[in-house]
C-alpha cells in the first residue's frame, strides 16, 4: 500500500512539475507571448512547493531551487528579463550553490559540515553529539570534503548541461526536458551520497571493531 502510494505520488509529481508547466507553456505563449507564458508555466510548481511544506513542514532541496527560480522569474519579469533568461533561472541557482561549495573548501570546515550539523540539531542531542566528537577523526574530515567537492562539481556541471540547452533548443523542448535533468542529477548526487555514506560508517568502525578483537 505504501509503495502504491509512492508511485502515485512521483506520477502527481511529475505531473505538476513536467506536464502542466509545457502545457500551459503551449496553451498561452501564443496569446500572452513567451516571457509571461514561462511565468504561468512556473505556478503549479510554486504551488505544489507550497503544498509539500504545508504538509510536511520543510523543503527539499529541489523543492528549494524552484522556489528561488520563481522568485528570479517575477523579477526577471519586472525587468523585462528575455525567455532565455527564464529559462536558466534554476541553473543559475544551482550553479551559484555549486561555486560557493567549492569555495567553502578553502574554510576550515566545509559546506556540509553545516549543513549536516544543522540537520541533526533538529534530529536530537545525541545525534549531534556524536557527529561533533567524531569531527576529530581524520576519515571524517576528509568525507566531508570529498562530498562537497563532489556536489559542488555535480551542480555545477548540472547548471552549464542545462545553462546550454536553454540557449541551444527550442523553449517547448528544453521545457520538456530540463525537469529530468535537474531530478536525475540530484537523484545521481543522492545516490552516490548513500552509498558514500555506508562506506563511511565502515571505516569509521574498523578501530572499534579491531579493538574488541584484540
Amino acid at each position: 500500500m505504501e509503495a502504491l502510494l509512492k508511485r502515485r505520488m512521483l506520477l502527481l509529481d511529475l505531473a505538476v512539475n513536467i506536464l502542466l508547466p509545457l502545457w500551459i507553456y503551449q496553451h498561452w505563449s501564443s496569446s500572452v507571448g513567451d516571457t509571461r507564458a514561462l511565468i504561468y508555466a512556473a505556478l503549479p510548481s510554486l504551488l505544489w512547493s507550497g503544498v509539500e511544506w504545508l504538509w510536511h513542514r520543510r523543503l527539499d532541496a529541489l523543492s528549494l531551487v524552484s522556489l528561488l527560480g520563481i522568485a528570479l522569474s517575477l523579477l526577471a519579469l519586472l525587468l523585462g528579463g528575455s525567455p532565455r533568461l527564464l529559462l536558466v533561472r534554476e541553473s543559475l541557482i544551482t550553479g551559484v550553490l555549486g561555486v560557493l561549495a567549492l569555495l567553502s573548501l578553502l574554510a576550515r570546515r566545509p559546506v556540509l559540515y553545516h549543513l549536516a550539523e544543522a540537520t541533526l540539531r533538529r534530529e536530537g542531542h545525541e545525534a549531534l553529539l556524536r557527529f561533533q566528537q567524531r569531527q576529530s577523526h581524520p576519515v571524517m574530515q576528509q568525507a566531508l570534503r570529498t562530498m562537497t567537492l563532489v556536489w559542488g562539481g555535480g551542480m555545477l556541471a548540472e547548471a552549464a548541461l542545462r545553462s546550454s540547452l536553454a540557449w541551444s533548443l527550442p523553449i517547448a523542448h528544453y521545457l520538456a526536458i530540463s525537469p529530468f535533468i535537474l531530478y536525475g542529477s540530484f537523484a545521481l548526487l543522492a545516490l552516490w551520497t548513500a552509498r558514500f555514506r555506508r562506506q563511511l560508517k565502515q571505516r569509521l568502525s574498523q578501530p572499534d571493531r579491531q579493538e574488541v578483537t584484540a
